[in-house]
């Protein structure tokens, strides 16, 4: 069962692709002072491959057949098909946003004059791609926390309660679903052509 959700996550490229635009951002901060945008950035990216690398090891665990075998209905099997499924999606979107980041901060690095305004405020794309990475970011948490909540809802305690770890993913997760919903219905489909254009 662990298999195909675990081989679709894409989530070691992503986590590649994450540590090179850390990279690209900490020689952007260097090289002048960052202003605020450049540690709004870094952060953000920080943040989006600490969920990365929880998909990542969820993902080697099973692999590795590291984690307790459990029986599912046809109906959670089904779920976890369809939240790896979105978790690859967010995962090559995030792949491709990062990637053209890089590129967009090296050709600001590699041509920097001056009289070119370098300040990552006056990128034409930098608003729609911190937002886009923000969005996708909390996105990969619901889905990690979706996951980890079908994993262990059937997880009782010695009363034959639900668990305090069953418990705590569905309130994180409903609690996840509050903050994001208003942020997806207000996205206006970012997408990676903002940086492309810039």
């Amino acid at each position: 069962m662990y298999g195909p959700l675990a081989s679709n996550f894409g989530t070691a490229g992503l986590r590649k692709s994450l540590e090179g635009a850390l990279s690209s951002i900490e020689k952007f901060n260097d090289f002048d002072h960052p202003g605020p945008e450049g540690i709004d950035l870094l952060e953000q990216i920080k943040d989006l491959l600490d969920v990365t690398i929880s998909l990542d090891d969820l993902a080697t665990k099973r692999r590795r057949n590291l984690v307790p075998t459990r029986s599912f209905s046809a109906t959670d099997l089904l779920h976890l098909e369809t939240l790896g499924s979105n978790v690859a999606t967010i995962t090559q979107e995030c792949m491709d946003f990062s990637d053209t980041l890089q590129s967009s901060l090296k050709d600001i690095i590699h041509g920097r004059d001056i009289t070119q305004d370098t300040r990552l405020s006056e990128q034409v794309w930098y608003d729609e791609t911190y937002q886009a990475l923000k969005l996708r970011t909390e996105t990969l948490r619901v889905l990690l926390s979706a996951i980890n909540l079908v994993d262990h809802k059937n997880d009782v305690d010695e009363d034959g309660n639900l668990s305090n770890d069953t418990q705590s993913f569905a309130s994180t997760l409903q609690y996840q679903i509050a903050v994001l919903k208003p942020k997806l219905d207000g996205a206006d489909g970012q997408s990676t052509t903002a940086v492309c254009s810039g």
